[in-house]
């Protein structure tokens, strides 16, 4: 009984010791927090927001006429030159039909006409990307790290995230969390049972998954000058295995049944079926 109570009262002790190292250790942080590295990362934020705001002022002016300079190009195109390059395209139609009846000057006209066109077509899109350059190295220096402009990280970070999981695993997308749909794209859909991470067509490099733009919605009202604004992050979609209305169209909307036909087939993350 004596032993008994030894044993107890020692491990009283014992939790009443590591409650108040824990304690201590608890105060310890809190006040190296608040009292040290608070006020050095406080003072950090206050100088960038500081500079942010000053080089912000500064070059508003700028963007503003470079916004404006872009659109006046935008619009001389749309309104001049598309509608000529429209007509060219309408020859050319004209032009094909001669070809197939074997008249062979239609063939080098139409030739010529494609030149043209791809010369056209080229160096507007070089003057916009000039132009969006210029733009987006001001912004830069704006704000260089881009905390300011949180939507557009946001919504880059959603963009990018299949080809992050592919680049990091080796594994495509649809290995850590397959899309339940049949037309999901190369892949982010489930895995085959005979799946080999050689081969491209079953697990495509972390550049194919930067033409999907997965879960952005829509940007046809945005002209491409005004920041995004908060609110547009909210148009995101989520992953399709997150989607209660993915699984609903599913081959088997049960994911807990589709999960255990995978693991019959041989492959702890099969396809969906």
């Amino acid at each position: 009984m004596a032993i008994a109570t030894y044993i107890w009262n020692a491990l009283v002790a014992l939790f009443w010791w590591l409650d108040d190292l824990f304690s201590y250790l608890r105060d310890f942080f809190e006040n190296l927090w608040d009292n040290f590295f608070r006020g050095i990362f406080q003072a950090i934020w206050n100088a960038y927001k500081a500079v942010h705001d000053w080089l912000e002022n500064l070059l508003a002016p700028v963007i503003r006429i470079l916004n404006k300079i872009r659109g006046w190009v935008q619009w001389a195109f749309n309104t001049y030159v598309k509608p000529i390059l429209n007509v060219l395209r309408i020859v050319q139609q004209f032009l094909g039909v001669l070809k197939a009846l074997g008249v062979k000057w239609a063939a080098q006209l139409d030739a010529d006409i494609s030149m043209v066109i791809g010369y056209i077509t080229k160096y507007y899109n070089k003057a916009l990307s000039y132009i969006n350059a210029i733009i987006s190295i001001v912004n830069s220096l704006a704000d260089p790290l881009g905390l300011y402009r949180s939507p557009t990280f946001v919504m880059s970070m959603r963009r990018i995230f299949p080809s992050f999981m592919r680049g990091i695993s080796g594994m495509p997308m649809g290995y850590w969390i397959p899309s339940p749909l049949k037309s999901a794209p190369l892949g982010m859909g489930g895995i085959p049972g005979n799946f080999n991470p050689s081969d491209p067509s079953q697990n495509p490099p972390p550049s194919t998954y930067f033409n999907y733009d997965d879960g952005l919605g829509s940007f046809g009202g945005w002209d491409g000058t005004d920041p995004l604004a908060d609110t547009d992050a909210d148009d995101m979609t989520s992953l399709d295995a997150f989607d209660p209305n993915a699984w609903a169209t599913a081959p088997n909307p049960d994911p807990v049944q589709s999960l255990d036909t995978a693991q019959q087939s041989g492959w702890p993350w099969g396809t969906y079926s």
